[in-house]
Order: C-alpha cells, then structure tokens, then sequence
C-alpha cells in the first residue's frame, strides 16, 4: 500500500473541524431550562449529541486504523544511524520564514511508536466522547475539548519539527485545563491551576532550550538533530559538555512534569481526583512526556543521558515503590488509583533509561497498557459514583451483587494493573525488569539490586489494587444500594473495548511489538545497549552488532564478496560475522566488543565510566565506481 498523501494533516485537523460543529449543536434538555424539551420529554439535542460525538470519534479511529494498516514495519533494508529512515507519511511545508532561507517547518511523519499512541489517542478519546456525551453539566462542552485535545496529542506524536513539536505540546494543556476547571469536584479551580502552572513552567523552559539549539544549529528538524551525519548533529556536538547538560535538562524537566516522574508528581493526585471521570482519562493520555523523552532525549541527547541514566532510574525506582506505598493507604477510590499511575509510570521510566533495548519495548508496551487499564478503572469509577453519590472505601462494598457486568469489567482492569500474565500490565513490566537487570546503567547503582526493589512494585500493586476491588465489589452490600442498576446502553461500548484490548496486548503482544522494534533500534543502536558484560546475553547481542555493522557496510558497496558468497575484502575495523564465515572460519582476532558493555564498575553508587559510541558507520554516499558484488557473484 503507498503512503497517503496528507493523512496525518486529517488526522490532526479534522477533529479540530469536529469541535466547532459540536459546539454548534443544541445543548442537551437536562441543561436546558424547563419546557425545551420535545414532545413526550424526547431529548432530540441528547441524541443528536450523542450520535454526532459517536460518528466524528468513529470516523478519526477509521483514519488511524488506516494510517495503521498502510504502516510498513520492515521498510528499512539496512541498519543505519538516526530517525529519519524510519519515519514514514512525511509532509514537509515552510511555514514560518526566519531568513536566511531558514523556516519553521511545517514538518510531519510518523514510526511505530507514534502510530500506536495515534491509535490508542484515537480509541480512548471515542469511548470518552461517548461517555461525556451522557453527561448531565457540560456535555456538549467536554466532547468538543476532547476533540480538540485529540488533535494536539496527535499532531504532538507526528511532528518533526521542535517548533512545531512545542505548539502541539501545548496545546493539549488548553483542553485538559478547561475540563478539569470547569467541570471538575470541589476543588476543581485549585488543581486545574497547579496542573497548568507545573506544567507550563517546565514547558517554557523547554522553549529556551529549542531556540538555543536553533542558534547553534540553525535548524529545528528533529531528524537532522538525531542523525550522526549532519551537519546539525555535529554542531551540537562541538558544544561545551556544559551547555549540553544544561539543554538535556532542559528537556528532561518538561518531561518529567509532564510523565509524570517522582519528584515532579504533585499535580498529578489533585488533577485526577478533582476532574470529571473524562478529565481524568484526559490527562492519562497525556503520554508526550515519555514520547519526549524517547523521540528527542533519546537520540539527541545520548551522551547527557549515558552520564544521567543511574539518577533517573533512582527516581523510577523510588516512585515505583512510593506511588504503591501511598495508594494503599487511601480511603478515596479515586485517589488510590491516581497514586498507583504514579507507580505504573515510574517503571516506564525505568525501561527507558536502561538504555537497553527489551528495556525500551517494555517502557513502550507499559505505556501503552496504562493507557487502556487506567481509562478503564477511571471510567467504571465514574460510573460507580453516579449511582453511589461516593467514592468513599466507608460508604461502598458488595456491589458486585447488582452489578456483575461492571465488576467483571473491572476485574480486568484490576488483573492488568497487577501485571497477571495474559494481561496488558504484564507484558510491559516483566520486560523492564528484565531490561533493568541485564543493564549496566542500572548495576552502577548497585549490582542487581535496584531491579529486585524496582520489582516489590508489582507486590505492591497487588496488595492496594485487590484491596481497592475488594472493598469496591466485595463483602456485605448496604440496603441502599439494592436497586441501583447495571451498565447500560451508552456504559458496554465504553468499558468493553478497552478490556477487549487489555486482553489483546496481554496475549498477542507480538502484534504490537512488531511495529516498534525498528523504531527502538534505532532509537537504540546495538553499538550503544548499556547490557552487562558478566551476562552470558552480552556475547549474544555484541554478535547481533557485528552483524548489523557487517551488513551495513555489506550493502554499501564497500565489502566485496566472491563468487562462492565467501567475504574478500572489508574496510579497516569490520569484521565479518562468525554466520558468514566458511566452514570452520572464525571471527578476526583484535575485533572489540561494544564498549558500552562493561562489567559493573567496582566504585562508588553513580561513578558510571564514560561510554563511548565507536560504531563503524558506513559512508554516506555508495560507491559507484567499485560495485558490490563482482561479475558472476553471488548477490545474497
């Protein structure tokens, strides 16, 4: 299938366009002074509502299930360094001239890893519509900002261009602000102001950052930063080790703010708790911290977080085990699963910075399960304090005696947020663990215990989430609560998809890992895995990089082969891999293993050693006069 010219333009506008048509509906009878209503008391606004936010939410997933399908996941024919490769459904406009022929691009394009969050942004954004669409204060309001929150996340998860990365970045604060201000609890004004203070803080510090970059650059593309041979990526390099610690900071702020990571939290239990069910969905899907600290952290910044890695792991590690200490101790159950997100994200913090790449996919999976089991459980429990009036642990119990369907529904939430194999939860957390363990970023703390204490988290999930259920759905049920009703109409299409895809991550993981794991190889090359080399893995994966660098160079023309397909010739420092080889051929003696490979540093806690990044990078351009293969040769 050929990529679609300006679908990603669609997707980030089109809901944008859908915003405006929503707010010129009717508002909904319930809102409507007495007499409005139609004949027989028929909400004709309701159902125009409802069936309008259904449609425009149905078709946006529609063109993201298509840019899905038109996705090809092996595009790339050969290892090579930087983004830009794997970045397809590119759209490239100037935009805003800065002279000198320099512009603020009008940059798109999108891997795997954007299109499942593009996917995920898409399906969530439908069953909250649907959701807020019922309503009975701000219906009408809520589906519009959810639609305009849809297009800034989508156009924050597209954008090459930091300019244009920043704008979307910010716009999504605008929606999420106004529902939680507007329609949220007691305290809404409070926590609505906190969560835009702390967050915009960090973004403008972000902005400092990208216009420094563009000085020393004198380019905003992300691509060109991210990519060892340009000019962009060299001028960044020449800066003083300093300065770039300082930019990396910078970015790591907003980032942090935005996962949110332990220290940086505090916004995050009051924003939850005192927004609307929808509004707390909202600011789950606000994933643009960890895709930033993956998209542009990552690649640009590597040698900053080679040095920083052991700190942000500490302070993963920590909000794991904090976040699952303070969850259990809450009465609110509202508030015990915003803490528990806390916990959740500090193990994605921890897969990225172990700069491994099993780590990373993990990080990447455990994102993705967050964002389909904390929607869940935020939804039912909006659903629960509809007809209960509390959210109080005190007031609540046995309800699962007139509600089966919702607690089964959250029972699967609950599996998931405890990482029970089959389920979502468990297919991200297992391999952070096991990134962390293998990494040498992590042994620099100390040996492998880090991981073990990384790993309490999911014993003390299981302790405040079943606890959580329990007294939820579980033991006597009060007389007042005899008669309240089970989902209805509106409610299954909310909660069954998402418990549909908890149990499809769970299982079929392949289907979700296959998109990324080109992205993450090249968001982390072999040459530069923190892995261990006291692990029998390392020999394993410094082979795997062998082979990648042997093959690049294989296909840039600049290792010849001879007619048996034996390898002849290779330029200075590139050995063939041992699969390659004749019979009883072996490696060259002299080749070095990845430097990034080392055994745990006996120092102290933090004393990482620099690493290095000495990858043997094939030439920028083919050679055309020598070709690759001799006449008469074996082309594979």
């Amino acid at each position: 299938m050929q990529p679609i010219s300006g679908l990603l333009s669609a997707l980030i506008f089109l809901p944008v366009l859908e915003s405006i048509i929503i707010m010129l509906l009717p508002r909904p009878g319930t809102e409507q002074k007495e007499g409005q209503l139609g004949p027989g008391g028929f909400d004709f606004a309701r159902d125009l509502l409802v069936n309008s936010a259904l449609l425009f939410t149905t078709i946006n997933l529609l063109l993201a299930i298509v840019l899905f399908g038109a996705y090809h996941p092996n595009s790339l024919a050969l290892p090579v360094r930087g983004l830009g490769p794997v970045m397809q459904f590119r759209e490239r406009l100037n935009w805003i001239p800065l002279g000198g022929g320099h512009w603020v691009e009008y940059h798109l394009g999108v891997d795997g890893i954007s299109i499942l969050l593009i996917l995920l942004t898409n399906l969530v954004i439908l069953v909250s519509a649907v959701y807020a669409s019922q309503a009975k204060r701000g219906a009408r309001e809520m589906v519009a900002l959810l639609l305009l929150l849809e297009g800034g996340l989508i156009g924050a998860y597209s954008a090459l261009d930091l300019v244009l990365f920043y704008l979307f970045y910010e716009a999504t604060l605008i929606p999420t602000y106004l529902i939680v201000g507007q329609y949220g609890g007691p305290e809404r004004g409070k926590a609505a102001i906190k969560f835009f203070l702390y967050t915009f803080l960090g973004s403008v510090l972000m902005l400092v950052a990208i216009a420094a970059i563009y000085h020393y650059t004198g380019t905003f593309d992300i691509l060109a930063l991210s990519n060892p041979n340009s000019a962009a990526f060299a001028a960044l390099r020449r800066l003083s080790p300093h300065l770039l610690m300082l930019l990396f900071g910078a970015f790591a702020l907003a980032f942090a703010i935005k996962t949110p990571l332990f220290p940086f939290h505090t916004w995050l239990p009051d924003a939850y708790v005192e927004a609307p069910a929808v509004g707390s969905v909202a600011l789950v899907l606000l994933k643009t911290g960890v895709y930033g600290f993956v998209r542009i952290c990552l690649p640009i910044f590597s040698a900053q977080i080679n040095q920083l890695a052991p700190f942000f792991i500490v302070l993963g590690i920590i909000g794991i085990v904090y976040g699952a200490i303070v969850a259990s101790i809450q009465n609110d159950a509202k508030r015990l699963v915003a803490y528990s997100s806390v916990s959740h994200m500090g193990f994605v913090v921890v897969g990225i910075f172990s700069l491994t790449r099993i780590g990373l996919m993990g990080a990447l999976l455990a994102n993705l399960s967050h964002g389909l089991t904390t929607p869940l459980l935020f939804l039912g429990l909006g659903m629960l304090e509809e007809r209960c009036g509390t959210r109080l642990f005190r007031d609540l119990g046995g309800l699962r005696k007139v509600m089966p369907t919702l607690a089964t529904l959250l029972l699967i939430g609950t599996f998931s947020s405890m990482a029970v194999p089959f389920f979502s939860g468990f297919v991200g957390e297992f391999p952070v663990l096991l990134g962390s363990w293998i990494s040498s970023q992590t042994a620099t703390i100390g040996n492998f215990w880090p991981t073990a204490v990384a790993g309490t988290g999911m014993i003390f999930s299981a302790v405040y989430i079943l606890w959580w259920y329990q007294r939820l759905m579980l033991g006597p049920l009060p007389e007042t609560y005899r008669k309240l009703p089970d989902l209805g109409r509106y409610e299954w299409p909310v909660l069954v998809p998402l418990a549909g895809l908890i149990f499809w991550l769970g299982i079929g993981t392949h289907y979700w890992v296959r998109p990324m794991s080109l992205p993450v190889e090249q968001t982390i090359p072999a040459s530069s895995e923190a892995v261990r080399d006291d692990l029998p893995v390392a020999t394993l994966l410094n082979q795997q990089w062998i082979e990648e660098t042997y093959q690049a160079h294989r296909e840039h023309g600049t290792i010849r082969l001879a007619p048996t397909g034996i390898p002849t010739h290779f330029p200075p420092g590139v050995h063939p891999p041992s699969s390659m080889m004749p019979p009883g051929g072996r490696i060259p003696a002299g080749l070095s293993p990845n430097p990034q490979r080392r055994s745990v540093p006996q120092g102290l806690p933090f004393s990482n050693p620099r690493f290095s990044r000495p990858m043997v990078s094939p030439p920028k351009t083919p050679r055309a006069t020598t070709p690759a293969v001799p006449s008469g040769g074996n082309a594979k």
